[in-house]
């Protein structure tokens, strides 16, 4: 992206927020990691100057969920930009009563640097979509996930 962009990633999984926030680094993003709402939510005077899209987890663990954490940060940020993220499908999902659109304000993990990318520009109004997807080194995974990873999350 040509501006200075940064993305609040509230992920309490430790590899899932490793790959995401490597990931971002690698498409030129600024990235203030969260691992928890609370973390988030007392963090959130200090930076919601700074951020420009929340990106969370929808269930999180010891926490109030993504749904709620969003609640709370737009009650005070109203026009800020979320894109929820979560391994359930879109229809486990819809007890929560989120509207969600798949590519959207949605992704289903496991994802791809592309699809994340896309996401991103699309809700951030950035260039036109990738056509393909960036390289991610394999210093941006964890030693723990020694397997190949072909997606996120």
């Amino acid at each position: 992206m040509d501006e200075y962009v940064t993305i609040l990633l509230v992920e309490d999984d430790p590899p899932c927020r490793l790959l995401v926030t490597r990931a971002l680094e690698n498409l030129g993003f600024a990235v203030i990691e969260s691992t928890t709402a609370q973390a988030t939510l007392s963090l959130w005077p200090s930076l919601r100057s700074e951020v420009s899209l929340v990106l969370t987890d929808i269930y999180l663990r010891n926490s109030v969920n993504g749904k709620e954490l969003v609640e709370q940060l737009k009650a005070v940020e109203p026009g800020m930009k979320v894109i929820y993220m979560s391994g359930y499908p879109l229809d486990a999902l819809s007890k929560l009563g989120l509207v969600l659109q798949e590519g959207v304000n949605f992704l289903r993990k496991p994802f791809d640097v592309m699809t994340l990318a896309n996401i991103l520009r699309t809700n951030l109004r950035g260039p036109a979509p990738l056509t393909e997807t960036p390289t991610l080194t394999a210093s941006a995974i964890p030693k723990s996930a020694s397997e190949p990873q072909a997606a996120l999350g």
